[in-house]
């Protein structure tokens, strides 16, 4: 996978094709190229999407899929016809130092960044049920 400072691409080569998948980290916009050409395009908040398209004419699908939130990976996999063709992973770690401009990100700051949010989870779910209790 290579990467812009805000973006996956994974490359895969099939027959004469050029599939080229580009994964937003910030939007999470999810691009799929065919010799250049757009055939899908989502925005994905879930941990899996796929998109289907067509290759010679025949069915063939990319798979993303991400295992865990907090740890990644990020999986990508295109399938042609049913049959798994070839795919590509992105961890955590390299996806937080492409944002990073290349400098490794601290354990300690990830796990400040995710006490911060599930305190903030936490606050707001306690205030939906102090409101909704009454």
């Amino acid at each position: 996978m290579n990467t812009d400072k805000h973006h996956g691409v994974s490359y895969f080569e099939v027959a004469e094709h050029t599939i080229k998948v580009v994964v937003s980290f910030i939007s999470g916009l999810e691009q799929i190229y065919v010799d250049d050409q757009l055939v899908s395009s989502s925005r994905n908040w879930w941990l899996r999407s796929v998109h289907s398209f067509e290759l010679d004419g025949q069915p063939a699908e990319v798979r993303i899929r991400t295992v865990s939130l907090f740890k990644g990976p990020l999986q990508i996999e295109l399938h042609v016809d049913g049959h798994y063709q070839d795919g590509d992973e992105w961890d955590l770690p390299r996806m937080m130092e492409q944002l990073n401009n290349g400098k490794k990100t601290k354990w300690w700051v990830l796990m400040l960044i995710m006490f911060a949010f599930g305190f903030l989870g936490g606050a707001f779910g306690f205030g939906l049920g102090i409101w909704f209790k009454g």
